[in-house]
């Protein structure tokens, strides 16, 4: 869906209008833009003087100026798209709708044509056209509700509201100020602390939960469905008990509907740490078969040996959890990607329809997959593993024994640092630069060195991990001082 579908005519020609002089390279002509809108030179300047006049009363801190036949733009630094949708989207009756319905579980035509101060017959209009942007997020309005899975209406919701609600906003209803002090339970139950973003986000969520799961009519069939695989799962059971105990304080049922979303959300958007996340892969589901055989994919595209890097391996995951559990997005037209439109395009989309198809077992068609964010997502990560190199500690390990007996003790090295993905251990050889050497005994003068004492004890695991991750550290240091330098093809060392 486009949120420039939810706004009305004059609104969105502004929106329009900001849009293209944001990304125009040159001055732009009132004759030009107004025959790309199809509005008359004469609407499109009455449009701009009444947006000026209301936005200057607003302080909204963004204005259009008339040169000449040049029409230019000012706007504030610290302006927000939530800042702009917001302002535009208060005139939009779609809107208004959407936000009632939010608030109230069903209307009447005539209850509400009258709330919003519009006639029957325009508000059946307004519906009709509604409904066709909402078909692509699997939802619609009928008999005065809206209609559909539980979970995409909710994710409906979270993104509507992620794009036209400030901060300040949200932090004026109570409700949210409320999900924002329950968000330290989390932070200990998940042992991950949430940046700013991530708070936001994850009281938004518990806002519009907290709001649906009062209602009588909810569908949570589809998500019984998608959530099949992971019913038994360790970490969702371990949620179910923590949500539960949470929610005793409500005096109505607590539908198992609610938990569903809440994993949903929780396992899909970038919230929790990537170590916690690599654990509930090893619990299996279709979202790990698919992140394994798409990693793979991409591996295999790249002929490369190496591991992918961990933030790869992150973002592969939750894009792969969104892709699973959520139909579409709300896109705004601000959405920027660093890459050429069709740089891996065509890689990503084969990626997805595979994923889709056979390891989802879902269909859908070529054209929506191909709009959907699904698509740049995949994209950036092509790009970006196409470019950074993985940051890698070479070890040496270096023994005095013959082969038989040195060789198992290479191989515990290997299976107990080796899973952090950034260390490759490796038979020492002379001449060779090491990033690090552990030796069982051998003599050496470098002084990067671990020595061994009779075989790989505990206490020399744990030193080793730390040294190992202290070195790492380092390193990205490193490479961050290099990135930041001109002409920078952000290639890691």
């Amino acid at each position: 869906m486009q949120m420039i579908d939810l706004l009305e005519k004059k609104e969105r020609a502004i929106y329009q209008l900001y849009l293209r002089l944001q990304d125009s390279v040159r001055p732009l002509t009132l004759k030009e833009l107004s025959q790309e809108l199809d509005l008359s030179r004469s609407t499109l300047t009455r449009y701009i003087q009444a947006f000026c006049e209301h936005a200057e009363e607003e302080q909204l801190d963004l204005a259009f100026r008339i040169e000449g036949d040049f029409l230019l733009m000012e706007r504030s630094s610290v302006l927000t798209k939530q800042d702009i949708l917001s302002f535009l989207c208060r005139e939009s009756i779609k809107y208004q709708i959407l936000l009632y319905l939010f608030d109230k579980e069903e209307f009447s035509i005539q209850g509400l044509s009258q709330t919003l101060l519009i006639s029957e017959a325009t508000l059946n209009r307004q519906l009709s056209s509604l409904n066709k942007s909402l078909q692509e997020n699997k939802i619609s309005i009928r008999n005065g509700r809206i209609k559909g899975s539980e979970l995409q209406i909710r994710y409906f919701y979270y993104q509507l509201f992620w794009q036209t609600m400030t901060q300040a906003q949200m932090e004026k209803r109570l409700a949210y100020q409320e999900q924002l002090g329950n968000l330290s339970i989390f932070e200990r139950f998940y042992e991950s602390s949430f940046n700013p973003r991530q708070e936001q986000q994850l009281a938004l969520w518990l806002t519009i939960q907290q709001k649906r799961m009062r209602l009588r009519h909810l569908d949570f069939k589809d998500l019984v469905q998608l959530m099949k695989p992971y019913e038994e799962h360790k970490f969702y059971k371990r949620l179910r008990k923590f949500a539960l105990t949470i929610h005793q304080q409500f005096a109505f049922s607590f539908h198992e509907g609610e938990i569903m979303c809440l994993f949903a959300f929780l396992f899909s958007q970038f919230l929790l740490k990537p170590e916690k996340l690599e654990q509930v892969l090893g619990f299996g589901g279709p979202i790990m078969q698919a992140t394994s055989w798409a990693y793979q994919a991409i591996r295999s595209y790249f002929s490369s040996q190496l591991p992918m890097v961990e933030e790869g391996l992150y973002h592969l995951n939750q894009i792969l959890s969104q892709f699973y559990f959520f139909q579409s997005s709300i896109q705004t037209g601000m959405e920027r990607w660093a890459v050429a439109e069709d740089q891996f395009k065509e890689e990503a989309l084969s990626l997805l329809t595979e994923v889709h198809q056979t390891l989802y077992g879902r269909k859908w068609s070529l054209t929506a997959l191909e709009k959907s964010v699904f698509v740049p997502k995949i994209v950036s990560l092509y790009v970006y593993l196409s470019q950074v190199k993985p940051i890698r500690l070479r070890i040496g390990f270096v023994s005095s024994y013959h082969q038989v007996l040195a060789y198992p003790l290479l191989h515990q090295l290997r299976q107990s640092l080796e899973r952090n993905r950034f260390a490759s251990i490796e038979e020492y050889q002379e001449g060779m630069t090491y990033d690090y050497i552990i030796s069982d005994g051998f003599p050496l003068k470098n002084k990067q060195v671990y020595y061994l004492q009779g075989g790989l004890a505990y206490q020399d695991l744990q030193s080793l991990k730390a040294i190992l991750d202290g070195l790492y550290q380092e390193k990205e240091l490193e490479a961050e001082k290099i990135s930041q330098q001109p002409d920078f093809t952000i290639e890691r060392r």
